[in-house]
């Protein structure tokens, strides 16, 4: 396996794909592999004292604690999409340590230049209906599942479990609305800030202060839905 090659020669890596192709399945599978288990986007003082059996009053002294170990450990982090930017720093000052493993829906920008990234890919077709029949010994059912999947190994196996439970086949909407919705409501707001400019010369500046002050608080709710 590629990736294990990689992390045997000490390389940072983040898994990125989107929902549902298999990021958190791999990254535990990668840390089964080196006997540890895969720690959140914001792991508290619990989990990581968990991780290396210790007590820890802070997060900050338990990222110093695994900063002062010897010897090269190798941490999986989940979700760093997700991250605060708190633990984002932490991160990349563990990377410089240890050998990182994370995973991300997104490129993050803070992490290009110390992290090799690694896309997942979808399931060809062969693939899908390989696990959609694993779960599933209904052809035409698990064709439906498959077509609905768009590749997407979560969305088969849940589609197959819902299949089996109800017997008829989910419908399965798209997972990124909340981030179509923001695109969408950010071109808006760009409307109507533009629209505030064309109007400088009129006398309408209630209403088009209205539609501004909306455009700047759905600008906001954009900028923060992106957290990094």
């Amino acid at each position: 396996m590629g990736v294990l090659k990689l992390i045997r020669e000490g390389m940072n890596l983040c898994l990125v794909g989107e929902f549902g192709i298999g990021k958190s399945y791999n990254l535990n599978k990668l840390a089964d592999y080196f006997n540890t288990s895969a720690l959140s986007s914001n792991p508290g003082i619990m989990e990581l004292g968990k991780l290396v059996n210790q007590d820890f009053k802070s997060r900050k002294s338990a990222f110093d604690y695994l900063l002062g170990l010897d010897g090269k450990l190798v941490l999986f982090f989940d979700d760093v999409h997700e991250s605060r930017k708190d633990t984002v720093s932490f991160i990349l000052k563990l990377c410089r340590k240890h050998v990182i493993v994370c995973a991300s829906e997104r490129e993050l920008e803070r992490l290009n230049y110390d992290f090799k990234t690694v896309k997942l890919r979808k399931m060809d077709w062969d693939e899908s209906m390989k696990l959609a029949e694993n779960f599933c010994k209904d052809r035409k059912a698990c064709i439906s599942i498959c077509k609905n999947s768009r590749g997407l190994p979560l969305l088969i196996v849940r589609g197959a479990e819902h299949f089996k439970v109800t017997g008829e086949v989910r419908q399965v909407f798209n997972f990124n609305w909340k981030k179509v919705l923001f695109s969408r409501l950010t071109v808006l707001a760009y409307l109507f800030l533009s629209i505030r400019y064309l109007a400088r010369f009129n006398n309408n500046w209630e209403l088009y202060s209205i539609l501004s002050s909306v455009a700047y608080v759905l600008l906001a709710f954009n900028r923060i839905s992106r957290k990094l």
